[in-house]
């Protein structure tokens, strides 16, 4: 079954054919009392997830390359951490497909069923998750770590459904 759109995760609202659909922060809100769109990412200066919040801030679509460079101010260039957090709606009923491009380690969550895990030190790296049955109008948590431990450095998530 080909999906018929493809939306990056989490984004900004979308418009996908008409429909829209938004990923949400647990706590974040706008001046009109509404929901920001994007997770919330608390980044680490280990590569396990572990001690201090080095930096935290809520991210638009997880579509990084930061090359060698940091992902942002207090945090490390290499040997670094993330976890992603917040919940995602999708537009219609049906099964939704997500997908990770990572360098390094990348592990996934929806409704608390881990969906895809590759927590490894690998390049650039494709991953695909089974497809997950979401209903539309559902607020559905997610939850996405990654891990970069030395070299370049990148992560995208996206997802797709019918």
């Amino acid at each position: 079954m080909q999906p018929s759109h493809r939306w990056p995760l989490p984004a900004r609202s979308l418009d996908l054919l008409g429909v829209r659909c938004k990923f949400l922060s647990r706590i974040e809100r706008n001046r009109c009392g509404g929901r920001l769109s994007g997770l919330t990412g608390n980044y680490y200066n280990t590569a396990d997830l572990t001690g201090a919040v080095a930096m935290s801030r809520l991210d638009g679509p997880v579509d990084f390359d930061w090359g060698a460079g940091s992902p942002g101010t207090g945090v490390n260039a290499d040997y670094f951490s993330v976890r992603w957090t917040g919940h995602v709606l999708v537009p219609t009923t049906g099964w939704y497909t997500f997908q990770t491009q990572s360098d390094d380690g990348v592990r996934l969550w929806v409704n608390g069923q881990q969906v895809i895990s590759n927590w490894t030190l690998h390049g650039p790296t494709d991953d695909n998750s089974a497809p997950v049955y979401l209903k539309a109008g559902a607020r559905y948590p997610i939850e996405m770590n990654m891990y970069e431990a030395g070299g370049e450095r990148s992560l995208a998530c996206a997802g797709s459904g019918r």
